[in-house]
């Protein structure tokens, strides 16, 4: 086929070869075209491959950071919760403690007042 195109196109002398050469410049401007999509394309996969391993060790360090801001909260939480039980049990001491002082300066007014009413008696006598 392409030696009876290449004779017919010989037959018109120098216009017949100048589109044989239009023809042959086509052809090879396809072929570096469709070179050049297929390299544009492998280097845009490239660029989505890498675009896409920044994003999932971004997101990773992301998960990483919330985990271990999770973790410290929890931690926290859980010290917050130990130390309020702590005061609540030394406030209840304190209380229980305080409700005994107070009996023992009641009990001891009492013995004050006895005291008092007998050393007035003894000096009224």
């Amino acid at each position: 086929m392409w030696d009876q195109a290449l004779i017919g196109l010989a037959d018109y002398g120098g216009l017949g070869l100048f589109a044989l050469f239009l023809i042959w410049q086509y052809v090879e401007q396809k072929k570096q075209l469709k070179e050049m999509m297929k390299g544009f394309q492998d280097k845009l996969d490239e660029l989505r491959k890498q675009s896409d391993d920044r994003e999932s060790n971004l997101r990773q360090r992301y998960d990483d950071v919330v985990n271990r801001i999770q973790s410290e909260r929890d931690e926290l939480r859980t010290a917050l919760l130990s130390q309020v039980g702590d005061l609540e049990r030394n406030v209840h001491e304190i209380d229980r403690k305080m409700d005994t002082l107070s009996l023992l300066v009641t009990d001891l007014r009492e013995k004050i007042l006895k005291l008092e009413i007998k050393d007035m008696t003894l000096k009224g006598q």
